[in-house]
Order: C-alpha cells, then structure tokens, then sequence
C-alpha cells in the first residue's frame, strides 16, 4: 500500500477525499492529515508518506511553500496540488517544483482517482528502476569481490574499482569466511534440478538476509554448495566478534529454513583487501578440516595447526593432475599419483596422519564432484562421503589409509572409464573439425579450439591424446602438412605463399617442420614432383 497524506485548511475538504476515495481499490491508504503546511510537516516526519495531496492557499505556510520545504528532507515524495484557484502563476511554479498532478476545484472523484493511479504507476516504475539499479550495482560488487578472493584481478586494477564503492582501503580490517553444505554433495544424485536450486538459492539468500545489517560485508557464490562473505571493520577485534556471532547465526537459519547444516571456515583478519584472497584460501583450508573435526560447526584457521611450511604445505600435497588421472579414468595414473603423495606425507614424522587425514577429505570431496561434473551417481560407486572417510582414517598407519584410498579412487576411475568410453568422441569430431576449418589462421590456440567445444582447456589438452593417439599440436600440424603437401602438389603459389596460407607466419619454420614430417624441403618436394 502507498501511504498518502491529505493536507487542506478545509475540514469538508479532507473528510470528502478520506470517504470519497477508494483509496484501497488504488493500493493506498490514508496515514495522516494537516490543515495547513506547518501541521503538515511534522506528519511527514511522522508518516514518511508516497504521497501528499495539498491545498495551494492555506495559512501559516501556503501550499507551495510546503512542497518546498518538504522537499528538502523527503526529496522522493510525489505531491498532488488540489486548487480552487486557476491562476496561471500557481501552475507554472508547480511545475518548476516538479508537482506531477494539479486538480482544480471542485473535485471531480473520477478524474482524482484516475491522476492517482497515474502517481502510482510513475512511483512503481521509479521504485523498479531503483530497484534494478541498486541489484545491478549489488551484483557488479559482489563480481569484484569474486575476483578479489580468487585473485583474478591485480592491484593496480583494483584500486580505482574499490574507489568506485568508496571502499577504504586503508583504515579497514579484513576476513574471508566460507559456509558450505554438509553433506550436498554425498546427497547431490537424490536431488532434482528444482531442489538443488533451492538449496543454491536458499543458501545464497540467507547469507545475503544474515549480513544485511553489517556495514561492507559482501555475499560471493563460489560453488554450488558453497558462498564466501567478505566483510570488514574499522576494528579488528569488533570484526572477529561480529564474525562468531554471524556464523552461528546463520547455521541455526540455514537449519531452519532449508533443513540443511553447514559448515563455516573462517580465514584470518588482514590488514587491507588486496590481501582479502589470502583469508579467502586459509578459509577453504579450514573447511576441509570438516571431515576431520566433523561438520556442523564454526573453524577457524589455526595457523599452529596448519602451518603453511616452504618445502611441504600439506594442504597442497594434491596437484590437479591427479585430478585429471581421475577425470580420464586412468587408474595406473591415479596409482602413480597417489604414491607419491603416500611418500611426501610419510615423511612428515609424527604430523603424517594428520596431514593424511587432510588430504583423504579433500580428494574424496573432489572425486564426488567428478562424479557428479560427469552424471554419475556416486551412490553407485561409494558409500556417502563421511562414511567413505571414515572407513579410510578408521586405520591404523599411512600405508593402510594410502591402500583404503586407493581401493576407492580405483572403483570410481574403472566406472569413470567405462562411461567415458566413446563419451568424448563428439568433442573430439569437434575439434578436428574445428582445426579443419581454422588450420589456415596462424594464432589458432589452445583456448580458441577449447571454446569452440566448450571444455576446459586442460581438459581438453588431457584428454585428446588417448582418444585420438596424438597431441592437439601434433594433430594441427599434421593438417598443415597435408594441405601444404596438397598445395605444392597441385598449384603455382610459391612456397611463401603455400607457408602463409597453411597458418605459418615464418617460411623458415615451415620448411623446417615440412622436412620433418615428409623427409625432404617443400622446394625438393616440388622439383621431385615436376
């Protein structure tokens, strides 16, 4: 309902608008009435109308001395001048006043209702754009921040965009918190599309409600299952606070809302945001300690009990080519990446198994999202991640653990194999494709061929060679040479031209690959040809 306030030196007056009106019908409601536009002002502090329908003549403060004044504290009300007098002079200041409507008296009901709903319609319109506005610039900060936390964005770019908020950076503290899901992505193949939207979104929106009220805090998506919030303080202490409030808080109505637990990792305090991205990953580190310590609850990062060493840092043990073994169904190459990492942890003395159980929850937390990136239900293959994890730490040394571990990855890589096969033979008539048509432009790329199919370039790059038995560089040039040898054999361009034409901008080069691959230069080539 839009608020109005009526406003007439006449009693007749107001009390014919209150009665006459179907102020409900048009979504409003009368909140309050003055007789003239002193009284009129302080109902408006009291009020906070949309809306103010005035007299011009009143006394103590005229019509349009009111709107006047009133402007300067409530600039977004709309005013409607309801006037017994049709004097040009009267008009043409409420027009420089900005008084969307001027009804002359006697009111015609009808004609009222009708400037009414037009006033309506222009504040629903003028709400929607601010709206819109105010989500837009919403989403383009929450982007920064995204960027800020995943480091994709350098110092220098970041300065002027943080000016654009009028952010401070220098008189401010910093955190980095991470709520996750428990158990999302163990229970993710029960999901329907529609019931793991709501669960993103349910997330995403209590965060967003929880830190409504805390000055610069900023809710980023990270993952299906998982936002980050950056927030800030003047004082590093009140921000700590304000954080072991907050997370508490919003576990209890993430269990409410959606039936859902979570957990929080939360980072360290820095001095400034460009260094906002490192408590963003000692948050992620603190988090995977959740099959550790159990989920459900609050981790702090301990900078004793994660110590970041130079030589071995145990949370980063895992590289993401084992991830990729993983990804291509390749089991010897899991067996061969999991070794050594059996061997780096061994060496770690009595801080092994702690460092084992670590890197056990994130590969198991990262082979479930596998699974579930490539449609297989994990529930075929594994037990739910927490059981999964126990079963592994349940033994008693590294080796044991390192043989349990295995025994997993090595269900999930066969069953992987035996769905990838012949699964990627599209994106692979794709890319030849692709190659076969653009072989010709000399920047043809990694990144470019990779869009064109829509996969991760690394991916790609992993995954091409054992579906086609050579590298996409070696497949490129083999193209090349074909359509150079194609060239030389059945046209007069000279072999410059023929160099430039296959996607070779250097003729030196060319000739040395073309020897290469056919045992001779493309000028013997040619004059054998002849």
């Amino acid at each position: 309902m839009l608020k109005v306030v009526l406003v007439d030196d006449e009693p007749i007056i107001r009390e014919g608008l209150l009665l006459d009106v179907p102020w409900k019908e048009i979504g409003m409601e009368v909140v309050g009435q003055a007789e003239d536009g002193e009284q009129a002002l302080d109902v408006l502090k009291e009020t906070s109308p949309d809306i103010v329908l005035t007299d011009v003549r009143m006394p103590f403060l005229g019509g349009l001395d009111f709107i006047r004044e009133a402007q300067k504290e409530h600039p977004h009300i709309v005013y409607l001048i309801i006037s017994g007098h049709d004097e040009f002079s009267y008009a043409q200041q409420a027009v420089k006043l900005g008084v969307d409507e001027y009804i002359l008296k006697p009111i015609e009901i009808v004609d009222l209702k009708e400037s009414l709903k037009r006033i309506k319609t222009s504040i629903e319109d003028r709400k929607k754009k601010i709206h819109e506005t105010l989500q837009m610039k919403d989403k383009l900060k929450e982007s920064l921040f995204r960027d800020i936390i995943l480091k994709s964005i350098g110092r220098k770019d970041l300065s002027p965009r943080l000016e654009e908020y009028s952010i401070d950076t220098r008189h401010q503290f910093w955190i980095a918190l991470v709520i996750s899901l428990d158990g999302y992505l163990s229970d993710a193949a029960q999901y329907t599309q529609d019931q793991e939207d709501q669960l993103d979104w349910g997330l995403y929106k209590v965060l967003k409600s929880s830190t409504a009220n805390i000055d610069g805090a900023v809710v980023v998506q990270t993952g299906v299952d998982e936002c980050a919030i950056c927030a800030s303080a003047v004082n590093r202490t009140k921000l700590e606070t304000v954080t072991a409030t907050l997370c508490p808080n919003i576990r209890g109505i993430l269990q409410e809302e959606i039936q859902c637990t979570a957990t929080c990792g939360i980072g360290p305090v820095v001095d400034n945001p460009f260094e906002l991205h490192k408590s963003f990953a000692k948050a992620q580190q603190a988090l995977k300690l959740r099959y550790v310590q159990g989920g459900n609850k609050e981790i702090w990062y301990d900078e004793k009990k994660l110590e970041e060493r130079a030589d071995n840092q145990a949370l980063n043990y895992i590289d993401n080519s084992l991830f990729i073994e993983i990804k291509l169904g390749n089991t010897d190459g899991v067996s061969e990446k999991i070794a050594d990492l059996i061997e780096d942890i061994r060496n770690q003395g009595d801080r092994s198994k702690d460092y084992m159980q670590i890197m056990v929850s994130s590969i198991i937390t990262e082979a479930v999202k596998i699974l579930k990136d490539l449609e297989i239900d994990s529930s075929e293959v594994i037990k739910s991640t927490l059981d999964s994890y126990k079963e592994i730490i349940d033994r008693h040394t590294v080796e044991e653990m390192g043989i349990s571990l295995l025994e997993m990855l090595h269900e999930i890589t066969s069953k992987i194999s035996s769905q990838r096969e012949g699964k990627f033979a599209h994106v692979i008539d794709g890319v030849r494709n692709y190659i076969n048509l653009h072989y010709s432009e000399n920047d043809l790329s990694l990144e470019q061929i990779s869009r064109a199919v829509n996969m991760n370039p690394v991916y790609l790059s992993a995954i091409f060679k054992p579906e086609s038995g050579q590298t996409l560089k070696e497949y490129i040039t083999g193209v090349r040479m074909e359509n150079a040898k194609d060239l030389l054999d059945s046209s007069s361009l000279r072999i410059n031209e023929i160099c430039y034409k296959v996607g070779y901008n250097n003729p030196t080069y060319f000739s040395t690959v073309f020897k290469k691959k056919y045992g001779k230069s493309p000028a013997d080539h040619r004059g054998k040809k002849n």
